[in-house]
């Protein structure tokens, strides 16, 4: 992230690769492998130039709107320095993907699926049967957690005698 400062300019950038939750559980039943770069920007009176790396040309690149869903970025392929390149002047939120992903679709069974799920709980005809979400898998990584931290420190404990 690159661009031009005025004298007295006073400006915040920050960038970070935190995952949008959203996003992964939108895409969960693909293959797709997918990375985050968020950029917040707040004062900047310029355009400035964006390049985010990428490990092939071939990678897809999408921004988050800001209805949540997935759009097609402006970014453009690079072959200089082998990234996705452009201006950027507000907070936005990237993704990249190694499998294109259908981003017109997923808008429409994000509705569609919502409708569902409420009718298959009440009216059930097909013999399936739907778990309810319990936060299990929540509690399962704190508990994995606090199982390794305990191994290291009796490890440590025992090499002290």
């Amino acid at each position: 992230l690159y661009g031009r400062v005025y004298d007295k300019d006073q400006f915040k950038v920050y960038v970070n690769e935190l995952y949008n939750m959203d996003v992964v559980k939108a895409y969960d039943d693909t293959d797709a492998e997918l990375d985050f770069v968020n950029v917040e920007i707040s004062g900047l009176n310029t355009a400035w130039t964006i390049d985010i790396l990428a490990n092939e040309e071939d990678a897809y690149i999408y921004e988050v709107g800001k209805d949540g869903k997935l759009e097609e970025s402006s970014l453009e392929w690079n072959d200089n320095n082998y990234s996705y390149t452009g201006r950027i002047r507000t907070s936005t939120q990237y993704v990249i993907s190694d499998i294109e992903l259908d981003v017109d679709v997923k808008d429409d069974e994000d509705t569609d699926n919502d409708n569902d799920n409420d009718n298959d709980n009440d009216n059930n005809d097909d013999g399936d049967t739907n778990n309810p979400d319990t936060g299990a898998n929540d509690v399962v990584g704190v508990a994995v957690a606090l199982a390794v931290v305990s191994l290291v420190a009796a490890g440590a404990v025992s090499l002290k005698k």
